[in-house]
């Protein structure tokens, strides 16, 4: 079951950085392989969203149930979609000399078989292990630098 862990190091404070991985609704805008984002349903402590990704000729659909501690952390856990297990969490930490430390950490096995199953993997192992990179980009457009 592949596992990633991705952190960085930001100059932007942790509200910052935890409003942009909770803007679902903007995926589309500044992620290349997502097509399409939608929040079901959203309450201050929990969100629940339906994202399409498509790279080259691979295309699925994820939704996924976000429990959330404010500019803290967002546990990620499967709704629906290609996986037999899939459990997620962002953390954002303070750090005294100003700005941020953004963690990502992801379990995930796909649930498919055979060359569809091979290829879905594959590409969300390129998908999650870009996400912290992407945040940070995005970031220093919406921030600018810091």
């Amino acid at each position: 079951m592949p596992r990633l862990q991705r952190s960085a190091t930001v100059p932007w404070d942790a509200a910052q950085m935890y409003a942009l991985v909770n803007d679902v609704r903007h995926y589309p805008e500044f992620f290349p392989w997502c097509r399409g984002a939608e929040v079901v349903s959203e309450s201050h402590e929990e969100l629940v969203a339906r994202i399409t990704l498509a790279k080259g000729p691979v295309r699925f659909r994820l939704t996924t149930r976000n429990v959330m501690r404010p500019d803290e952390e967002i546990r990620i856990g499967l709704v629906e979609g290609p996986f037999r297990h899939f459990a997620g969490r962002w953390r954002f930490e303070p750090l005294p000399e100003g700005g941020s430390r953004v963690s990502f950490d992801i379990d995930f096995e796909i649930s498919l078989g055979g060359l569809l199953g091979m290829a879905v993997g594959k590409v969300f192992d390129e998908i999650a292990g870009s996400l912290v990179d992407a945040y940070v980009r995005r970031a220093g457009q919406v921030y600018g630098r810091a």
